[in-house]
């Protein structure tokens, strides 16, 4: 799932998996990145959905730029279908210069079963973000919850849910698209509002 707020800051998600009577043979389920600028410091909160047991190390990187430091790092796992990673990465940036920085992560593997997915789905995969540093200012970012998004889709019942995203600077808006990484179409059914960023599946669909 991909924001844009007036070309300045995007965030890129995954579509979460999670279905009842999957394969589980692979362990990456869902993530978020939030990335925002505060007296030159780079800030990046992540969270990340996981197989119960299996969550990987979350390293952002900045292209051109190096890795992040990892502040904190944490996961729950007081639900029964899947852990949640929320770890905190920062980079002093107030002397690299004006620019758009690029940010990602990733691991192995993807959850088998994608539908849409042509080939084995259980693959490596990249998580994308960017935020604009003017040198000076700081940057506030797109906000949302992501652990209030309900994660789970199960088969034969209709999904529905929204992000709730809100843009940190008064008077601009937030546009939404389909766009996931690496994943050339959505599922049959799927459809994201490019205006409320409502998210919905059918219930044949699911």
């Amino acid at each position: 799932m991909k924001f844009k707020k007036l070309a300045t800051l995007t965030m890129s998600t995954a579509i979460l998996a999670g279905t009842t009577g999957m394969a589980q043979a692979s362990h990456f389920r869902g993530a978020a990145m939030i990335p925002t600028i505060t007296n030159g410091i780079l800030t990046v909160e992540s969270t990340s959905f996981w197989r119960k047991g299996a969550s990987n190390t979350v390293s952002p990187t900045i292209a051109g730029v190096g890795t992040m430091s990892t502040i904190s790092d944490t996961t729950d796992t007081t639900d029964s279908r899947y852990d949640i990673r929320n770890t905190v990465s920062t980079y002093d940036v107030s002397n690299v210069g004006a620019q758009t920085l690029d940010l990602s992560w990733g691991s192995c593997c993807r959850v088998r079963g994608i539908n849409n997915w042509t080939g084995n789905s259980s693959v490596s995969w990249t998580m994308n973000s960017s935020i604009v540093w003017d040198g000076t200012n700081d940057t506030a970012p797109i906000l949302f919850d992501f652990n209030s998004v309900q994660p789970e889709v199960l088969r034969g019942n209709a999904y529905s849910d929204n992000l709730g995203a809100t843009t940190g600077n008064a008077g601009t808006t937030l546009s939404y698209t389909q766009t996931l990484n690496g994943i050339p179409s959505q599922p049959p059914g799927f459809t994201v509002d490019p205006a409320t960023g409502e998210l919905t599946i059918d219930a044949s669909s699911t």
